[in-house]
């Protein structure tokens, strides 16, 4: 059996939409994504194996306290809205 290829960061580039409630022992790219990027941050020091443990908890916390949302170590919609602000916003069509 050939093991899973792991799932592709890039930064800048468009998180995997739509965007949904991440929670702990949950395992998927988009986890993968959010390790990646808290770790592209400065909040999460760990391996990034696409599962939702503690240390993500953790970073998602300290994410969470330093943006003024609340602080529950779930990475909710507006949680991720605010950490990928960026990568969102060149979705948005440009004003005219």
């Amino acid at each position: 059996a050939q093991p899973t290829a792991a799932p592709v960061y890039v930064s800048g580039a468009q998180p995997p939409l739509p965007l949904t409630t991440l929670k702990k022992n949950q395992t998927s790219p988009a986890v993968y994504w959010l390790q990646s990027k808290l770790k592209e941050e400065g909040y999460y020091t760990g391996t990034v194996p696409g599962t939702y443990l503690d240390g993500t908890v953790k970073a998602v916390k300290a994410f969470q306290k330093a943006n003024s949302l609340s602080v529950t170590g779930t990475a909710n919609v507006q949680t991720l809205e605010v950490l990928y602000a960026d990568e969102l916003s060149l979705l948005s069509p440009a004003p005219q």
